[in-house]
């Protein structure tokens, strides 16, 4: 008896979701930004590529990949950083979606490379025609021991349906990340 109510619960919450979904936000774009931040004292600047593909009303998968370089002293440090993983989006109105993502990371700086599993919790909404925030929390744990939190929030203006100019900003211990990115949609 519990297994049919629990069974038929998920099943009403999907199709809720997806009816909601279908007037939603598009999770099928790519997003391409400059990225500048501060870590420790050291600047960095670089670049970065990000796209998601939507599989369902509520399932996206994502890949992303960094190239940025920071200034430490009289020495540059490359780091290339790549994550791929898989989100859910759940949509609680036309306006306002929860996301939640797990991904797998691999950052190589050089000598110092290491993996991770990141988990990430946050919010998508258009709050106005045009203008869409998100804000969440990402959790990653890398191989080697090290945890690492941050604070991301961003904003986006659309000119078109398709089109759109953003900011991001990443808060770690303190340290902001800042990219500046256009972002093309291929869906909704």
């Amino acid at each position: 008896m519990r297994k049919g109510v629990l069974l038929g619960s998920i099943a009403a919450l999907g199709l809720a979701g997806q009816a909601l979904a279908q007037d939603g936000f598009s999770y099928t774009y790519v997003d391409v930004g400059y990225i500048h931040g501060e870590s420790d004292g050291a600047d960095s600047d670089g670049f970065g590529v990000f796209g998601s593909i939507e599989f369902t009303d509520l399932v996206h998968g994502f890949a992303s990949y960094s190239d940025v370089d920071y200034d430490v002293g009289p020495v540059d440090v490359s780091v290339d950083a790549f994550e791929i993983g898989v989100g859910l989006a759940w949509p609680v109105n036309r306006g306002l979606d929860f996301v939640g993502r797990l991904s797998y990371l691999s950052v190589d700086a050089g000598a110092a490379d290491d993996d991770g599993i990141g988990l990430y919790a946050g919010v998508r909404s258009r709050v106005m025609d045009r203008l869409e925030l998100t804000g969440g929390l990402k959790f990653v744990s890398f191989d080697e021991g090290d945890d690492d939190t941050s604070i991301e929030v961003g904003a986006r203006y659309f000119f078109t349906d398709s089109l759109a100019g953003g900011l991001d900003i990443g808060l770690n211990d303190g340290d902001p990340t800042f990219v500046l990115g256009v972002r093309f949609n291929f869906g909704n």
